[in-house]
């Protein structure tokens, strides 16, 4: 792969499958150097395989964003390799067994979702500031969907939905404390 330190550099959480996936493919087609993250080593170097052949061919690098030293990791890898991330895209996110409503979900199932899919994007979003002044125009760009709407919301997964209202409404604050653009 070229990497240069002026070519824009992307990081996708949880690239290795769905619309991780996508975008990670959508911007590998456009020519732009991706970072593909994935927990598991083998589905990462899969969805690589299967980017293969852009202008750009996707870097893997493992990452669970619930342990500080796998972000720490990634952090270095990106230092060394690009010097600099213009995007961070966080995609990342689970739907824990025993989610449930809410009022029938048990709390371990959302401090375990909270943790990955809230507290995990933040943590990593705090480490990778640094990296971020260094790029030509930074952004911070937290996936959601229909369960985050704060009207008109499904309430079937009380845990999963309480995360994705957290990545809709987090960005705000995150935009007053950091030159890193967040959407």
């Amino acid at each position: 792969m070229a990497r240069t330190n002026n070519d824009p550099a992307i990081v996708v959480t949880g690239g290795n499958r769905g619309i991780g996936f996508e975008i990670c493919r959508q911007l590998v087609a456009r020519g732009v150097q991706v970072v593909l993250t994935a927990r598991k080593r083998a589905a990462g170097e899969a969805a690589v395989k299967k980017l293969a052949g852009g202008k750009h061919a996707a870097a893997f690098h493992p990452l669970d964003v619930t342990d500080g030293k796998s972000i720490e990791r990634l952090s270095e890898f990106l230092k060394e390799t690009y010097g600099h991330i213009d995007v961070l895209i966080n995609n990342a996110g689970i739907i824990a067994e025993g989610e449930a409503p809410a009022l029938k979900v048990d709390l371990a199932t959302v401090r375990e979702t909270l943790e990955t899919n809230a507290l995990g994007p933040l943590h990593l979003a705090q480490k990778l500031v640094p990296l971020l002044k260094r790029g030509s125009s930074p952004r911070i760009v937290n996936m959601s969907s229909g369960m985050g709407a704060l009207t008109d919301n499904y309430g079937g997964h009380a845990a999963y939905g309480c995360r994705r209202r957290c990545s809709t409404q987090s960005p705000r604050s995150w935009r007053r404390s950091s030159p890193a653009r967040s959407r």
